[in-house]
């Protein structure tokens, strides 16, 4: 009688080393006022914007009140809109100074903000404490209550 060896495969289903790497992943905002924020990495934007950030300047001046507020995003995390145009935030790559797709201006009534890899956000201000608006890409809808 004849012997056949069998060969036994296992194939083992373990993540990548990308979704291990984002199970893991924790990233440390440091706000200007010394405030330091650990928070787990997200997934990065729904794709691209039908628009960019126009300009990097406040061109309206009923809307240079706007120039570094804090504000609270979507009751998540706080956002900073920095003097400079700059937009502070704790995702998207938007933690610190200098990130080119992290900008914001404003002009006719209303706000852009370009919010990294989630794209651009148009909104308006609806009383001094609140502005609310979408995201260009999808419309999902944005609200930011002012807290600094």
């Amino acid at each position: 009688m004849l012997r056949r060896p069998w060969l036994v495969l296992f194939i083992a289903v373990l993540p990548s080393s990308s979704e291990a790497a984002a199970a893991q992943c924790t990233a440390t905002a440091t706000w200007p006022d010394g405030t330091e924020i650990v928070r787990e990495c997200i997934v990065e934007g729904e794709g691209k914007a039908k628009r960019s950030v126009a300009s990097n300047s406040v061109t309206d001046e009923e809307m240079a009140w706007l120039k570094n507020t804090r504000w609270l995003w979507n009751n998540w995390r706080e956002v900073i809109l920095k003097g400079d145009g700059t937009f502070l935030a704790p995702a998207e790559d938007c933690e610190s100074d200098g990130n080119p797709k992290c900008r914001w201006s404003a002009a006719d009534d209303q706000i852009i903000v370009n919010f990294g890899g989630a794209g651009a956000h148009t909104l308006t201000v609806t009383s001094d404490q609140l502005i609310s608006g979408f995201r260009d890409s999808d419309s999902d809808p944005v609200q930011a209550q002012r807290v600094g």
